[in-house]
């Protein structure tokens, strides 16, 4: 008889029983208080007084934001659009640059793994395999001898003379005691004259390479070397 059972090990033999004669009744088994429902009464918080606010001045002045160069979003005048080939000439800039960053080291086996390319980037693909029949370019992206680390488009963010300066380094090669920058270049140089204009152009870009990497990796400026590797004419002028 589970009633019972329930009933015999709860009640414990206690006269727990109520109401009046005509009405009686027994409390078999409570835990608690009936009380519990009744709410307690609401102590009011004292107020606190707010704590002063310090008055704080900046250190330093905001950074001035300069952008190196990068492979972003590019605005040109009507006058740059004709003079460097139009919008297809930057498309054309960007697909190439992104056919040299699947190149890890230049071997034989190259060219067989950046084939798939060929499909989606018939040009840039074309452009990629006169540089590396050069030997100019070849040597420079075979392997070194030695202990070397490659980065590849690595972003970077860095400050330069009171300046957040930012871009993208198409390629560095990082030895023991110093390091090697490569940028490639898309300009559409021909003779010994315009090349020569074209690396001055980029001068300035490969200057705040030289100090950003410098900066980055401890670094002399004077051991890292930096190599504008046009593609057009399958040239390399060393800055």
């Amino acid at each position: 008889n589970y009633a019972q059972l329930l009933t015999t090990t709860l009640a414990k033999g206690e006269d727990n029983s109520f109401g009046d004669e005509s009405a009686p009744a027994n409390v078999i088994f409570e835990e608690g208080s009936f009380g519990w429902v009744r709410a307690k009464p609401v102590v009011e918080a004292k107020p606190v007084a707010e704590p002063d606010l310090i008055g704080a001045k900046r250190g330093d002045a905001r950074l001035a934001k300069r952008r190196a160069a990068g492979h972003g979003a590019v605005v040109l005048s009507g006058a740059q659009l004709v003079a460097f080939g139009g919008a297809d000439a930057i498309s054309f800039g960007l697909a190439v640059h992104k056919v040299f960053e699947q190149i890890e080291w230049f071997d034989g086996a190259t060219l067989a793994k950046l084939e798939p390319l060929r499909e989606s980037t018939p040009e840039a693909v074309a452009e990629m395999e006169r540089c590396l029949a050069a030997d100019e370019f070849a040597k420079r992206l075979a392997k070194p001898v030695g202990n070397v680390q490659l980065w590849r488009e690595r972003a970077f963010d860095v400050v330069l003379e009171n300046e957040l300066v930012s871009g993208v380094f198409d390629r560095v090669h990082l030895f023991d005691d110093r390091a090697e920058i490569i940028d490639f270049k898309t300009d559409r140089v021909g003779d010994e004259a315009s090349l020569k204009q074209a690396a001055e152009k980029h001068a300035p870009q490969m200057t705040s390479y030289r100090q950003a990497l410098a900066k980055l990796t401890g670094f002399a400026e004077s051991t890292i070397r930096c190599n504008l590797m046009f593609t057009h004419s399958c040239t390399v002028v060393e800055e």
